[in-house]
C-alpha cells in the first residue's frame, strides 16, 4: 500500500520540539507539583504559528512572503522561550528544587507506556 509522505519542514520540526518539551515539562510538573519555576504552556500559540506559516507559504506574492517571515520570527521566539523554560526545569531538577513523589512518577510512566 502506497501513501504520500509528509516531508518535515523547519516550522513543523520546531512545532514538534515545542510539543515534546511541553509534554515532558507537564509530566515533571505533575511529579514535582508547583515547586520552582511555573510552566507556561505555549503549545497552542506555536501550533497556530506553524499553521500560519503553512498558509503563507502557498502565497508566492511579496506580502505573503512577509507574512511567512513574520510568522517564522514569532515561532522562533516561542520556541526559544520554551527551550529556556526547559533549561530552567533541568537545572532545578539537578539542584533538587523540583523533587516529587516517586509513586506519581510511576503512575505517569504506566499511563504513557
Amino acid at each position: 500500500m502506497e501513501t504520500d509522505i509528509h516531508y518535515p519542514t523547519d516550522s513543523t520540526l520546531l512545532g514538534d520540539g515545542v510539543r515534546v518539551l511541553t509534554r515532558i515539562m507537564k509530566k515533571v510538573t505533575a511529579v514535582a507539583s508547583q515547586a520552582g519555576t511555573q510552566m507556561r504552556d505555549r503549545s497552542r500559540s506555536a501550533k497556530l504559528k506553524v499553521l500560519a506559516i503553512a498558509r503563507a507559504s502557498r502565497n508566492k506574492t511579496e506580502p505573503g512572503r512577509q507574512k511567512m517571515k513574520n510568522a517564522y520570527v514569532q515561532l522562533l521566539e516561542i520556541t526559544s522561550r520554551i527551550a529556556g523554560q526547559a533549561k530552567k526545569f533541568s537545572s532545578e531538577i539537578a539542584a533538587g528544587v523540583k523533587r516529587g513523589n516517586l509513586s506519581v512518577l510511576a503512575q505517569s510512566q504506566e499511563a504513557t507506556g
